[in-house]
């Protein structure tokens, strides 16, 4: 077992609890859920796996 092995199991192990904790926070509210949402649509945008045609520009002019 290599030290790159035990790395990538804590960090999975870590993601994933850190998952099941977000998941139980969206259960709680239902606009936690909306955001979490929306967030993860603009970052699948971002990195161009999801194209769906929003007005993303007119977001990043204002900022």
């Amino acid at each position: 077992m290599t030290v790159g092995h035990t790395i990538v199991e804590a960090s999975y192990v870590f993601g994933l609890d850190i998952r099941l904790q977000l998941y139980h926070m969206l259960l709680r509210s239902p606009t936690l859920r909306i955001v979490f949402l929306v967030l993860m649509i603009s970052l699948l945008e971002y990195f161009g796996i999801l194209t769906i045609p929003l007005d993303i520009t007119i977001l990043r002019a204002r900022i």
